[in-house]
C-alpha cells in the first residue's frame, strides 16, 4: 500500500445510486459510482512542466502537462515503432540537478516515436529519476463526458483523468511534501 493512502476496501460506496457498491480506494467527495480497483506496478517521472506515467497493465504512457491551468492537458503515448527501452544518450547532458529520461520514457522525450517530437519541449528536463511504485487505479462507471479514472502516485498524490470529450488531468489530492 502507498504510504498515506487510506484504503476503504471493506466500506460500501456511499451512494445508494450505485448498484455494484464497489468502494473507492480513496475518499471520494464527488460520490461517483466506482468500478473495480486494480493494484498495478507503475513508474512515474517528474519533469519541469509535468509528469510521465506508465502502468504495467499495458496502458499507453501518460504524458501529463503541467501548464498551470485547472484543466491540464494530457496525452496517451503509444510506441507505434517498437523501440527497445533506451539507455541515457551520452550526447544529451542535462543541467545540474536535472535528469535525462531513459528506458521507455526516453522514446517519447527524445522524439524517436513519430508524432511525439513535441514532448521534450512541453515537459522540459526530468527533475528526478523514475520512481517505480505500486499504484491503485480505478475509474468511475460512466462512459459519457463524466467518465473519469483515478490513480495513486508515488508521493501519495491522487491524479484524476477525464475520459470524455474533454480530456484533462489534475490532482484530486496533491503530492505529500
Amino acid at each position: 500500500m502507498a504510504d498515506g493512502v487510506t484504503l476503504r476496501l471493506g466500506t460500501p460506496d456511499p451512494s445508494s445510486d450505485c448498484p455494484e457498491h464497489y468502494p473507492w480506494f480513496f475518499d471520494n467527495p464527488a460520490r461517483e459510482c466506482a468500478a473495480t480497483m486494480s493494484n498495478v506496478w507503475g513508474v512515474m517521472q517528474s519533469f519541469e512542466r509535468g509528469y510521465m506515467v506508465w502502468f504495467q497493465r499495458g496502458d499507453p504512457v501518460l504524458i501529463l502537462i503541467e501548464d498551470g491551468s485547472v484543466f491540464k492537458p494530457y496525452n496517451e503515448a503509444t510506441d507505434t515503432v517498437g523501440i527497445e527501452p533506451l539507455a541515457p544518450d551520452p550526447n544529451i547532458t542535462p543541467p545540474d540537478g536535472y535528469y535525462q529520461p531513459e528506458l521507455g520514457f526516453a522514446k517519447f522525450w527524445r522524439g524517436l516515436v513519430p508524432g511525439y517530437e513535441w514532448v521534450r519541449g512541453a515537459l522540459g528536463w526530468a527533475t528526478k529519476p523514475e520512481e517505480p511504485y505500486s499504484a491503485f487505479y480505478q475509474c468511475n462507471t460512466r462512459s459519457d463526458d463524466g467518465a473519469r479514472c483515478y490513480f495513486s502516485g508515488p508521493q501519495d498524490q491522487i491524479i484524476v483523468l477525464t475520459r470524455g470529450a474533454a480530456r484533462y488531468w489534475n490532482f484530486a489530492k496533491p503530492p505529500t511534501p
